[in-house]
């Protein structure tokens, strides 16, 4: 199935797991995929195994939560492509768990929503 021919795709958390997934399938099926974590062995190495497997990738650092790192990560994306069709946003964490939300630290809960809201809306 080649339906994205020619498309570009952003997929940020893409260092492992559903985003990692997403990418796969973006480039399995046509597209060029640009993707983003933290965790730059882990998003090196997706990138380069779809890349083997002849599909279209690169990685670029992001922590999602840092508007400046966004903001680099847009423009390697504009840079690069000239364009981007599709974004998927999937970056998230968890947290520290196990915890009961009266035992959560005020840190825990900024990273969350630094993360997971805020870096979803950059």
């Amino acid at each position: 199935m080649d339906d994205f021919n020619g498309k570009v795709a952003l997929v940020t958390g893409a260092s492992s797991g559903v985003g990692a997934a997403t990418a796969r399938m973006f480039a399995d099926r046509g597209a060029a995929v640009v993707l983003a974590a933290r965790r730059e062995p882990e998003g090196e190495a997706v990138a380069a195994a779809i890349r083997a497997s002849g599909g279209e990738a690169s990685f670029v650092r992001t922590d999602i939560s840092d508007p400046g790192q966004v903001e680099r990560f847009h423009r390697a994306v504009a840079e690069g492509h000239g364009r981007l069709d599709y974004a998927v946003n999937n970056a998230a964490i968890e947290g520290e768990f196990p915890f009961r939300t009266h035992e959560s630290t005020v840190e825990n809960f900024r990273a969350l929503i630094d993360v997971n809201l805020i870096g979803t809306w950059l």
